[in-house]
């Protein structure tokens, strides 16, 4: 379906009021509105009607594969708590969208406080936490596949894999690289990116999304994305330099701004 750059009044009004972490004046750009619009009525047809609260933060639009097609990569509240904190989509020149199957999260999981509001799928037992073993790669796989063949919302751990049949659209979120001996799931969330930027970096053959969270940077290279959805991508995590103040883009290179206001090219 094509989308025009012109995005209703009563769209730009619900978005804005829904921005959650979000500067309440902020500018959405149109191609920006057309995914929202896009992704509104997806999940409107979804959960059969019901309106789902679509709450954008921050975004970044970049062909990160380079294939013609523009990435979208959206981040936001989710409604759920084990629920990809970044949303990818792909916009072709004519303005046809389509969301990956594979979103990111970020950062550590972290506990649940008493402002938050998400709903929890183990609470209305839609889900189910599968232990795996050490040999997990290709549990992991076949897991990744299900959320591609059955519609299911899939989390990947390295000792376990969170699924769910929520009425949303289907996802799979892979932290196989984290570090933790977690089982199961339980009080958490996945925290929210300081900053989010894609673009090229110096000496890299492949482009990244790099997420600032806390006093860490997640940075994923990405090679390319499966006609199924799924991301060929490696995770790196590094600590934010003392000086760093802001990620920036100058010319599609991401860089960062330091506290002495100099801007200097970022390296892995």
């Amino acid at each position: 379906m094509k989308y025009s750059t012109k995005i209703s009044l009563f769209l730009l009004c619900f978005f804005a009021a829904n921005l959650g972490y979000a500067q309440a004046d902020i500018e959405i750009p149109p191609k920006v509105a057309e995914v929202l619009e896009f992704l509104q009525n997806k999940e409107a047809t979804k959960a059969k009607g019901e309106v789902q609260k679509i709450r954008p933060v921050s975004w970044q639009v970049f062909d990160i594969d380079k294939d013609g097609k523009e990435e979208v990569f959206l981040q936001f509240v989710p409604l759920y708590a084990q629920s990809p904190t970044i949303s990818i989509f792909q916009r072709t020149k004519d303005g046809t969208i389509t969301k990956l199957l594979e979103g990111l999260a970020p950062g550590k999981i972290v506990g649940l406080t008493g402002n938050d509001n998400f709903l929890d799928t183990h609470t209305s037992g839609t889900a189910k936490d599968i232990p795996l073993s050490s040999e997990t790669s290709a549990r992991h796989k076949a897991l990744a596949d299900s959320a591609h063949r059955f519609g299911l919302h899939v989390v990947l751990f390295k000792n376990y894999a969170h699924t769910d049949t929520r009425r949303t659209l289907n996802s799979l979120v892979d932290l196989t690289h984290l570090d933790t001996d977690r089982t199961e799931c339980g009080d958490f969330k996945f925290p929210q990116p300081d900053q989010i930027a894609a673009g090229k970096m110096a000496g890299q053959k492949y482009n990244f999304f790099v997420a600032k969270v806390d006093d860490q940077l997640y940075c994923y290279e990405i090679r390319r994305f499966s006609k199924r959805g799924f991301i060929e991508k490696t995770v790196t995590v590094v600590p934010l330099p003392e000086e760093f103040l802001q990620l920036e883009i100058v010319k599609d290179q991401i860089k960062y701004r330091t506290k002495d206001d100099k801007v200097k090219p970022f390296k892995i």
